[in-house]
């Protein structure tokens, strides 16, 4: 292998992984992003006719819409009027 250091193939190597954090950071921050908006939606949300459900109550329902943002879409879509 003329030509070929193995320095070259460290250095790009290393470009590799470092591109592969960047997507897996933005992939990240664009789930958390959505956890935020779905979250802050059920926060946001009317209480159900006849209920008084505290915010303490509410917390804990946004959280894990938030956490588990993609289930919840789905889910609201399965089980919603109409």
């Amino acid at each position: 292998m003329a030509g070929s250091s193995p320095a070259k193939g460290n250095i790009a190597l290393a470009e590799q992984l470092r591109m592969r954090r960047r997507i897996w950071l933005a992939v990240l921050v664009l789930y958390a992003t959505g956890g935020v908006i779905d979250g802050a939606y059920r926060l946001a949300q009317p209480p159900a006719a006849g209920s008084r459900p505290s915010v303490l109550a509410t917390l804990p329902v946004a959280f894990c819409a938030g956490l588990f943002w993609p289930i919840d879409l789905v889910a609201r879509r399965l089980l919603g009027p109409g």
